[in-house]
């Protein structure tokens, strides 16, 4: 019964971002004011679920470009909005904090599209339901360059952009 719930929890806030008008690029459709985020974190924005998580615990995060975020709450009524915010990291591990009163962590400590959450003292992990993360044919074929040795010092990607494109794999890749 709990995991029929948080499907249909997830397909909610799924649709009602679909029908909100919000854009394909990632971007939020609100107009809440968020502190940009570094190229390195811009890599992990898109949409995460848990197959089965506790009461209280995250159950549906979609971080977007702009800092804005979605979240369900199992058991938690309706989806929560507002922003978020991640340290000018240029590798892992990268843990990313809602900036409101329903506070949020989550990490990133590998590239395998893992969430590591904590909302209320109460631990979840969500996976990755966008791609996120380096992609060397997302990166390639939206016209980047894939560096498989080294990640970019200044940014930590291992690809890089034409100039003013970013590299959003849940966007398609090098977007602007």
């Amino acid at each position: 019964m709990r995991h029929a719930h948080t499907t249909a929890l997830l397909a909610l806030v799924l649709l009602a971002s679909a029908c909100s008008g919000a854009p394909a690029d990632g971007t939020a459709s609100n107009s809440v004011a968020a502190t940009p985020l570094a190229p390195f974190a811009l890599q992990f924005v898109g949409t995460y679920s848990a197959s089965a998580p506790a009461p209280g615990a995250l159950a549906a995060l979609t971080l977007h470009r702009d800092g804005t975020f979605e979240a369900v709450i199992e058991g938690g009524g309706a989806p929560v909005e507002g922003t978020f915010q991640a340290p000018e990291a240029r590798a892992l591990p990268l843990t990313l904090e809602s900036t409101g009163t329903d506070g949020w962590t989550a990490t990133l400590s590998s590239y395998d599209g893992k969430l590591q959450t904590l909302h209320d003292g109460v631990h979840a992990t969500l996976r990755a339901r966008t791609p996120v993360g380096p992609q060397e044919s997302t990166c390639e074929s939206t016209g980047g360059t894939w560096d498989d040795d080294d990640a970019d010092p200044a940014t930590g990607l291992y690809c890089t952009c034409p100039p003013d494109f970013a590299y959003v794999p849940s966007a398609g890749g090098c977007v602007n």
